[in-house]
């Protein structure tokens, strides 16, 4: 689903330095996620939201 040139290299990065178990993807939509998790597509960013709306979203378990 992450396929961006940033995102593709900063992967190839993570696992240079560590194994595949400790490599997270920090989602809008769906938070903490790990590489083998399956999500639906979607399209959220977080860039423009409201202080109050980032605070509650990163206080997310």
């Amino acid at each position: 689903m992450y396929i961006s040139p940033l995102f593709t290299k900063s992967l190839a990065v993570a696992r240079k330095i560590t194994a595949e178990q400790n490599i997270f993807i920090l989602s809008a939509k769906y938070g903490l996620l790990r590489l083998n998790d399956i999500i639906e597509p979607y399209n959220e960013t977080l860039v423009g939201k409201s202080r109050a709306y980032l605070s509650d979203w990163g206080g997310k378990s």
